[in-house]
């Protein structure tokens, strides 16, 4: 383990911020997010710091103890107790229970991480109204200690009433890192003298980006539902880029010497960063500066039977924002593959979705392999439903491999109208069949959101700022 490193504690000054809300459509690989300005808690490269005390807004049980307070660490928890050194900024884990301090704490990826010098910000707000406002904290563009490996953005979620309690993982950054996906970090909870908690996992490869892990107080105990559907939460402060969601090749394809990279557009951006090389944490990788196209080709074909791994970096407003880190292997004679992806909708409303591909000879064509066992297919026709796919295998006929899924039975949920396609090339050359996963979110609601105010406290140096905005919708 490291030397050992000087802690930092922090009282901020918390100023009135308005909750303004804005619903994103459901779109392809995004679930359906509404974005709130927030409240700073620190912003920029900082390493063993603890921030707070903050107001959770209302009254949250925690273990039998009402908190109303809480504090937030840089190594990935926030906790309730006043901080002490060295405890409070302790970037040794250790496993769920434990007497030693820290205690009374929640961990979502309690590890030697930094809040990252690229982008690196921890937000907090409260937002809705009682009795079911949630308090969350946003960790922004996460990295580790002497590592070059991106983390990425995390979130813990406290409800009122409920006292549930939800971690998000917006997004891991480096697919092929088993490092930020979990093996060397513990999450989970801690009551407030070590002697119980709820351990969901420790120093295990247990993540993944956009999962949800949610914990239901239950006489004592916390039962974990580790396949939990993602809040649609977005903190920011109104002008930081969108994250870069990347579309095409799709991770691990096998790919043509000169393939084309595609990703989708983030507001708030100014130029997009391509980067590219043969280390999975980028180190070494090759940047390229594209505007703001989303697409790249490389002008340098790369090389055969190399695998290469490559993301995107958004740029503008107030800071940068990183994709994951996917793979792909150059071949002068890839076949097509399909691309997997995820679908996020909403009961009712009908979704457009692309089905991708790379590699072949020539255009590729598309066909519905699997249906849904929820839901419905439609051939894309004149921005619409035309006939309903209900056979398989069917041919999509619609020239950018377009169908539309719809769903309206109830099923809500993840993996509620998974199906399967396949691509072919001019030649006839068949990829083997990929899965679009589909997660449904209920019908939206006319939601209400009051102003949160809190209470101010003495700022001293390094505390956190507020910085309120105007709304926006998210890529």
């Amino acid at each position: 383990m490291n030397a050992p490193k000087t802690m930092r504690v922090c009282t901020v000054c918390l100023l009135f911020v308005s909750a303004i809300m804005v619903l994103q459509e459901a779109e392809a690989t995004l679930p359906p997010e509404v974005y709130y300005p927030a409240n700073v808690a620190h912003a920029g490269e900082v390493d063993d710091a603890a921030y707070g005390p903050f107001s959770i807004g209302f009254n949250f049980d925690f273990f039998g103890n009402t908190q109303t307070e809480f504090y937030v660490t840089s190594n990935g928890w926030i906790g309730f107790n006043t901080p002490s050194s060295p405890d409070w900024s302790e970037y040794s884990n250790v496993a769920i229970p434990n007497a030693a301090s820290p205690n009374n704490y929640i961990a979502a990826f309690w590890d030697d991480i930094i809040i990252h010098a690229s982008g690196g910000v921890v937000y907090y707000q409260t937002i809705g109204t009682t009795p079911n406002r949630k308090c969350v904290t946003q960790m922004t563009n996460m990295g580790f200690y002497g590592d070059p490996t991106l983390l990425g953005t995390l979130t813990i979620i406290l409800y009122e009433s409920t006292n549930e309690i939800q971690m998000q993982y917006r997004i891991i950054v480096d697919n092929s890192s088993t490092r930020a996906h979990g093996n060397s970090a513990t999450i989970g909870l801690e009551n407030s003298d070590g002697t119980a908690g709820v351990q969901y996992s420790y120093n295990t490869v247990s993540l993944a980006s956009e999962q949800a892990i949610h914990f239901t107080p239950s006489g004592g105990a916390y039962p974990v539902d580790a396949t939990a559907l993602y809040e649609g939460i977005l903190l920011g402060d109104g002008n930081a880029p969108s994250i870069p969601q990347l579309v095409s090749p799709s991770h691990a394809a096998t790919v043509p010497l000169q393939p084309q990279f595609q990703w989708q557009p983030c507001d708030y951006t100014t130029s997009y960063e391509f980067r590219i090389g043969t280390a999975s944490n980028l180190s070494g990788a090759t940047v390229t500066n594209v505007g703001t196209a989303t697409s790249y080709t490389p002008a340098t074909p790369l090389i055969d039977e190399t695998t290469y791994y490559w993301a995107v970096f958004a740029v503008g407003g107030s800071g940068t924002t990183w994709s994951e880190i996917l793979s792909c292997t150059a071949s002068d004679s890839a076949p097509p593959t399909a691309n997997p992806q995820t679908v996020w909708t909403t009961l009712g409303a009908d979704a457009s979705v692309t089905l991708d591909g790379t590699g072949g000879l020539g255009e590729l064509n598309a066909s519905i392999s699997s249906l849904p066992l929820n839901g419905e297919l439609y051939q894309y026709e004149g921005g619409g439903r035309g006939a309903q796919i209900d056979a398989v295998p069917t041919e999509v006929t619609d020239d950018s491999r377009r169908v539309i899924f719809y769903i309206n039975d109830g099923s809500v949920g993840t993996n509620r109208g998974n199906f399967e396609f396949t691509v072919a090339d001019t030649s006839g050359w068949e990829s083997d069949p990929s899965q679009v996963t589909v997660n449904v979110y209920p019908a939206p609601a006319v939601v209400t959101v009051a102003p949160v105010s809190t209470s101010a406290t003495t700022a001293t140096s390094g505390g956190g700022a507020s910085r309120s905005s105007v709304p926006r919708a998210c890529c």
